[in-house]
């Protein structure tokens, strides 16, 4: 009959094996192990004639909890004001040991979504109140235990505003009550609109006014940034027709960019003053 069982270990740095244990039951508990190494185990069986051969190495990588998941991705929910979907990517480190599901957490200490055990799920919808921000966070999970938290990501509940309305040139009233005329020069030009009619929930702090090389090209860039909801545009060619659009923003993000509005560059006589 067998006797023991020897049970030999490298240093998980793949140098030789040493006795790590000599036990009479088929397994055996091995300490002071290295979280992350990859180690070697070999066994063979001792009787009262001496020891057999080992069995051919078993490689087995410590395990450890899980690394962080990247920073998740936290949109706005089509329909609604109240709701973020928050999604993520699996750890790049396991912990050499399988994930077996994911928390949410919001502001450090808050669990909204529990996954433990649903490693599946890499998206979720979370109920929050509109205007509030949030700092979220994923953790992952293994038989080890829980894993560091992701990078934090701030997040205004709400929808992003919806698009200004009414973007066009601004008309200039003379003092005198006469026709208005827009403010084109041949250089030059400003433009109004409209607040969006819909916020999403947080309120519009900002604009961003775009437009083209004046080449129908689609190539569009930053023209102007700020709270008014008017700007004026210079520097323009004279004969060249411009196109331009405007989003809002909130301190949930950039919305919908509103229809493009097109304006050639043209010198635009002033009427006659009322006699």
């Amino acid at each position: 009959p067998i006797d023991n069982f020897r049970v030999q270990a490298d240093d998980g740095l793949g140098g030789e094996f040493e006795d790590v244990a000599v036990v009479t039951e088929p397994y055996a508990t091995v300490e002071s192990l290295h979280p992350g190494r990859p180690y070697r185990f070999r066994i063979s069986a001792e009787t009262v004639v001496g020891s057999g051969p080992f069995a051919p190495p078993y490689r087995q990588v410590v395990a450890t909890a899980p690394g962080p998941t990247d920073a998740p991705t936290v949109e706005s929910v089509v329909g609604y004001t109240d709701r973020l979907r928050i999604s993520w990517a699996e750890p790049a480190d396991s912990g050499g040991s399988l994930v077996l599901g994911y928390k949410v957490v919001f502001d450090g200490d808050c669990d909204r979504y529990d996954g433990a055990s649903i490693t599946s799920i890499t998206s979720v919808q979370i109920k929050c109140s509109p205007g509030v921000t949030h700092s979220v966070t994923v953790r992952a999970r293994n038989a080890i235990g829980w894993g560091r938290a992701s990078p934090s990501v701030l997040r205004v509940c709400g929808a992003e505003p919806g698009p200004p309305v009414g973007l066009g040139l601004k008309r200039l009233v003379p003092p005198v009550p006469v026709d208005p005329v827009d403010s084109r020069t041949p250089t030059s030009l400003t433009l109004a609109w409209e607040p969006p009619a819909g916020t999403g929930g947080s309120a519009v702090r900002s604009y961003r006014l775009y437009r083209d090389a004046g080449d129908a090209s689609g190539v569009y860039s930053l023209a102007y940034a700020g709270e008014a909801s008017t700007a004026t545009i210079t520097s323009l060619t004279n004969g060249r027709t411009y196109r331009f659009y405007v989003v809002a923003v909130s301190d949930v993000g950039a919305g919908e960019r509103s229809g493009v509005f097109a304006a050639e560059m043209r010198c635009v006589p002033r009427p006659p003053v009322a006699a």
